[in-house]
Parts: C-alpha cells; sequence; structure tokens
C-alpha cells in the first residue's frame, strides 16, 4: 500500500484517501507510529465523511505512542468537537428529505450517524483523554473523565479497563 504515499499517480485517485487511511491503520496496528502518521497527515485535514473522524483519533493515538502528548490531546478533543459537529449537521440535513432523492446511501449514513451510539474512536477519544490526564498526574481529573466514560459509553471494548483505571485514579 505504500505507493499511495509516494507515487504521484495516485495523487488524483478517488480511492487515494481511503487507502492511504487503510495504510495508517495497518501501520498503526503494526507498531509502525512513524508510518502511520505520515499517511495520516495526507489525510489532514480530515474531511472524509466516511474515515475523517477516525483517521483524525488514530492520529491522536499515533501522538499518544509517540509521547507528543499535548498533540494527542488536541486530536482527541478534535474528534469529539468535530463528532459533534457532524451529528448536528447531520440533524439539520435529514430535515431536508428531498435533498436526498438521487443519494440515499448518504442519507443512509446521516441516519446512522443520529440514530446509532457513537463509533468506539469516539469513545476512545474520550477514553485516551482521561489516560493523558493520569499520565500527567492530574488524578482528579482523570477520575472525572472516567466516571462519565463509564457512564456515556457503557458499551465501550474499553469498559472494563475504564473501570480499572478509574480505581488506580482513585488511589491516587
Amino acid at each position: 500500500a505504500e505507493p499511495f504515499l509516494k507515487d504521484k499517480m495516485w495523487e488524483s485517485n478517488p480511492y487515494r484517501k481511503l487507502g492511504l487511511f487503510h495504510y495508517g491503520f495497518a501501520a498503526f496496528q503494526l507498531k509502525e507510529y512513524i508510518a502511520a502518521g505520515r499517511a495520516f497527515e495526507l489525510l489532514a485535514p480530515f474531511d472524509d465523511p466516511y474515515t475523517g473522524l477516525h483517521a483524525r483519533f488514530l492520529m491522536g493515538r499515533v501522538l499518544h505512542e509517540t509521547n507528543n502528548r499535548k498533540g494527542a490531546a488536541d486530536y482527541y478533543e478534535a474528534t469529539l468537537a468535530a463528532f459533534d459537529k457532524a451529528k448536528k449537521e447531520a440533524v439539520e440535513l435529514l430535515k431536508q428529505p428531498d435533498r436526498f432523492r438521487n443519494s440515499p446511501s448518504e442519507k443512509t449514513r446521516l441516519e446512522i450517524l443520529t440514530r446509532n451510539p457513537p463509533p468506539e474512536y469516539v469513545a476512545g477519544s474520550y477514553f485516551y483523554l482521561a489516560v493523558l490526564s493520569y499520565e500527567s498526574g492530574k488524578f482528579s481529573d482523570a477520575v472525572t473523565h472516567w466516571q462519565a466514560f463509564v457512564k456515556d459509553y457503557p458499551n465501550s471494548d474499553l469498559i472494563g479497563e475504564a473501570f480499572l483505571r478509574l480505581g488506580a485514579a482513585q488511589v491516587q
């Protein structure tokens, strides 16, 4: 997948952003954070409606894993803000059903955004903001964040770890 990064032929391809996302995600999973970061940087300003928010979160994870805590926090907060904004915009757009006569898939995407629980990467953004608070020695902030996390995201894959970390923060 590396040609998506370097080969000029791919720059105007409509699937380039999707390819970059998958390349960056694969690199992140392999703990190749520099390669992942390069791929995600090429997706800025993270405006793709399908992969943009997830890529923004993963860029935060890359920065977190490479000890750039301030950068990671900025990306986590931006992910949360962008999700809230996208959800509000989706609610407004869905009030105009005629708009989707030729684009039923877009209507479905917006309905999923407004009706379903937030994606795991949104919950992850909140979770890792709490982790950053804990790592910075701001234990009371971490407790507050993890208490809100377990209340707001009870079905998250991170719920068990959140309870464990909440207890550790309370001890501190």
